[in-house]
């Protein structure tokens, strides 16, 4: 019996037919009462001991419960349903109203068409610049600042299935993965519009179909246009093994990450890691790598729903390198 169907049964029980508060406490029969936070439009009704209920105000109460019960399950209309869990439609782009924090690596444009070290807030939106040059942290606290979080390797595969991956004669007919090379200088500090990433969902026939009985709830742009951030870090390979002494650090992670971190020293380090990635300055070895899906728009052939890169550290950040959020139901 799912959440939503526990909650319409314990309501429909006589005893809670007296009038409700917008949080409500409810045992569900788990090992811990579960808080139920239900937003209700309109205004509920309070009734007092010995008072003679009018049914009017009742069913009022009633129906203002139902509309809200039956939001619980549901996704936001930037969003996919996908069962268990929700998907942004499009890859993110910067809120540039909400500033959240300082970027750990420093200034740049991150899609906005400004050099700042401004972190915003992340949204899913239609015909905006993907919000890219930022490393695995700054993606992750840009979903949080939505409500949502950055989604698992797993759940950005089931939302990707169905996407075209018709690469061939050097061009992809539905995603962008051929759309250009690197312009010149340096590529991290480049915007993208204009050199190979498009605007989100444009690509109209670039779009996923994991459940053929719903061909409707597909996610745009999930191969090419910009790698996105996952969830998850890994270890990154085994040909660069720790050479180190036991017990000590492996390697450190780029300047800013640690306090009275500075020229590469004194910065927060890792142990027992044999992998090696590019940390946003350097390849380097004891770092993990922060999966990277569905390629660019440079990938050509190498795009698609199962491409998968554990060549970053979640340090890392570039002009390809982009992300989508995710929350849980």
């Amino acid at each position: 019996m799912g959440l939503k169907t526990k909650i319409k049964n314990i309501f429909s029980m006589e005893y809670l037919r007296k009038g409700f508060s917008l949080s409500i406490g409810i045992s569900l029969g788990l090992a811990v009462t579960t808080l139920i936070a239900v937003t209700v439009s309109g205004v509920m009704n309070t009734f007092s001991s010995g008072e003679t209920l009018d049914a009017a105000k009742m069913n009022e109460n009633f129906t203002s419960l139902k509309t809200a019960i039956e939001t619980i399950e549901t996704c936001p209309d930037d969003m996919v349903d996908m069962g268990t869990y929700c998907i942004d439609k499009y890859e993110a782009s910067a809120d540039t109203s909400r500033v959240i924090a300082t970027a750990l690596n420093g200034a740049i444009d991150r899609g906005t068409g400004s050099t700042t070290d401004a972190i915003y807030a992340a949204q899913s939106a239609s015909g905006t610049d993907p919000y890219v040059n930022i490393t695995w942290f700054d993606a992750a606290r840009a979903c949080a600042a939505a409500g949502k979080r950055l989604p698992t390797n797993q759940e950005w595969q089931i939302a990707a299935m169905g996407t075209p991956d018709n690469f061939g004669s050097g061009i992809n007919d539905a995603c962008n993965v051929n759309s250009g090379v690197v312009p010149s200088g340096s590529s991290a500090a480049v915007h993208p519009s204009g050199t190979g990433a498009h605007k989100t969902g444009t690509a109209a026939n670039c779009i996923s179909n994991p459940f053929s009985d719903r061909a409707d709830d597909g996610v745009y742009d999930m191969v090419g246009n910009v790698v996105e951030w996952t969830a998850d870090w890994f270890v990154g390979g085994t040909n660069y093994i720790n050479s180190g002494a036991d017990n000590d650090a492996y390697t450190t992670w780029p300047d800013g990450y640690g306090s009275l971190c500075s020229g590469g020293t004194s910065c927060d380090a890792t142990w027992n890691l044999g992998s090696r990635v590019f940390n946003g300055t350097a390849w380097v070895n004891g770092l993990p790598a922060a999966a990277l899906r569905g390629s660019s728009w440079s990938s050509g052939s190498g795009a698609g729903v199962f491409a998968l890169a554990l060549d970053s550290g979640p340090s890392n950040s570039n002009m390809y390198i982009g992300f989508r959020c995710a929350k849980s139901k």
